[in-house]
């Protein structure tokens, strides 16, 4: 799909545009860009992977039931080594990088003009995963999805194939990215149709293509929101930011384009979504006041859509919880896993 420019939301986009000037990536910290920036294009020099396989996948455990755990924005698969760790021998499980995190490669870049919406990569990485489950002859493996991208995976590949996933646990996780409407006196959320312009036509070629790597960096979600440890969380915020920016941009844009507000109700595979709870000098910070509404507040609308949902707060965990609370997190899965 080709996009053309909807003229008649000029006005609406550029006041949500404004609204969106104080989340991240956009606070008021850095906002320096270089002209001579092409950030939708790989670099020259990139060697790129094939679209429609995965970037790694680390096979661990002997158990009955697969695992697939799909990580999420910016990290390789190697931050479940822990937690596949104390699985021991339970279930078989897949830990998955997303094509061009984790040091893989990632897909080529799209035809210029191809609209966000039409998510290339992230739908490339479905494949992968269903490409995994069907080499694998996996039956009804459970999926976890992490952070935002993973996340939104997780509920995509149930509700597309849902004879193929038996459940479903999300951890740290986004479904999507909201985006309050200016112009509803109830800062609603924006229309699909307000929401994809905005991305093919503004923050796509007139934001993210000329950012700086310092602006990205400084206006980027805060090492603490990964881990409650100083040190473990550097790491973390290290590994979330390693990769090319080209790449960072290309998933963060094609993730921005979804709207599952109205979805959740398609979700029919039995989901466990352990919350994240933060401790109260993220909660309180006022430079990320944002971290309640992207994570907490954000599965309101999947509470009251989709009630068979179960929903487990993991007190004092981060986005990356099990590096905080890996007991809590690992009672929480087997719990669920075993009804």
């Amino acid at each position: 799909m080709k996009f053309c420019k909807p003229a008649s939301l000029l006005l609406a986009l550029i006041s949500i545009l404004l609204n969106i000037i104080s989340q991240p990536l956009f606070s008021q910290r850095i906002m320096e860009q270089d002209s001579s920036l092409n950030n939708l294009v790989h670099a020259e020099n990139y060697t790129t992977g094939v679209l429609g396989e995965l970037g790694e996948i680390k096979k661990s455990g002997s158990g009955n039931t697969a695992m697939i755990l799909i990580a999420g924005y910016g990290f390789g698969a190697g931050i479940f080594s822990d937690l596949v760790k104390s699985f021991g021998s339970e279930y078989t499980t897949y830990a998955i990088s997303l094509p061009g995190f984790g040091g893989t490669a990632a897909p080529p870049m799209p035809a210029v003009g191809t609209s966000y919406l039409e998510k290339p990569w992230i739908d490339g990485a479905m494949q992968g995963i269903l490409n995994l489950i069907e080499t694998e002859s996996l039956e009804k493996p459970v999926i976890v999805g992490h952070f935002s991208t993973g996340s939104y995976l997780a509920f995509q590949l149930s509700i597309q194939h849902p004879d193929k996933i038996g459940k479903i646990v999300i951890l740290g996780g986004q479904p999507y990215q909201f985006f309050a409407d200016r112009e509803d006196p109830n800062q609603g959320p924006i229309s699909p149709k307000k929401r994809v312009a905005m991305m093919d036509y503004y923050m796509g070629p007139r934001w993210f293509k000329t950012v700086t790597k310092r602006t990205w960096d400084a206006n980027n979600f805060t090492a603490d929101q990964y881990a409650n440890d100083t040190d473990i969380a550097q790491q973390l915020w290290d590994e979330a930011n390693s990769a090319p920016l080209p790449v960072l941009i290309r998933y963060l844009c094609e993730f921005w384009a979804q709207d599952m507000s109205a979805d959740f109700a398609k979700v029919k595979t039995p989901t466990l979504v352990l919350v994240p709870t933060f401790n109260q000098s993220v909660l309180t910070n006022q430079d990320i006041f944002y971290v309640e509404n992207y994570f907490i507040n954000v599965w309101d609308l999947a509470k009251e859509q989709n009630p068979e949902m179960k929903f487990v707060d993991i007190e004092g965990g981060h986005l990356c919880m099990w590096k905080d609370k890996p007991e809590e997190v690992n009672a929480a899965m087997k719990s669920f896993l075993q009804e």
